[in-house]
């Protein structure tokens, strides 16, 4: 569990962790966060780190959007990441990975709702290695349940988060009053 205040830090943390987890080659990365904009930021840190500091490709992500999303609200650079269907033509759009493309990659970043996408692959548990979530404070316990069913006994689950911003509604954070 990592907890801080606003602008500590943590997000970066996890991108720091996902560099070092990522050069075992046994390894696989899940990273969740409560909203597509806190699930961008992994990877234009993860971008940021393959192309400014030439990372090992091992950390390239899989970013994994609804196919009802428009293309228009994600970022040049995080649609890199992206699978996208009828690259420039006018019914282009985002789409759900294979389980293929799910298996190509060691590291996938995906909101908590969208990992609903990878159970349905039926991924065996313990297939990712380490499951990362990011902004935990902000969501309802029950929202960390699909991730966390792909977790086996092996896997490492992290939950970040800022105690003070708990989610609206008056819901108190995943780990309760600290």
């Amino acid at each position: 569990m990592v907890f801080g205040p606003f602008g500590t830090g943590k997000t970066f943390t996890l991108s720091q962790a996902v560099r070092r987890i990522a050069v075992n080659h046994n390894n696989r990365v899940l990273i969740c966060t409560h909203s597509n904009s806190a699930a961008d930021m992994h990877v234009e840190l993860l971008d940021e780190y393959l192309k400014k500091q030439s990372g090992i490709a091992a950390c390239r992500p899989l970013r994994i959007y609804t196919p009802m999303r428009k293309l228009s609200t994600t970022s040049d650079i995080v649609k890199e990441y992206c699978l996208i269907t009828d690259k420039g033509k006018p019914t282009e759009a985002f789409r759900l990975p294979t389980r293929h493309e799910v298996l190509s990659h060691r590291v996938v970043v995906s909101t908590l709702g969208m990992s609903r996408a990878l159970f349905d692959m039926e991924l065996h548990r313990g297939f990712f290695s380490h499951i990362l979530i990011d902004e935990a404070a902000q969501v309802l316990e029950t929202e960390t349940l699909t991730p966390i069913t792909l977790a086996g006994n092996n896997t490492k689950v992290v939950f970040t988060g800022d105690h003070m911003q708990v989610s609206f509604l008056g819901w108190k954070p995943l780990w309760g009053s600290l």
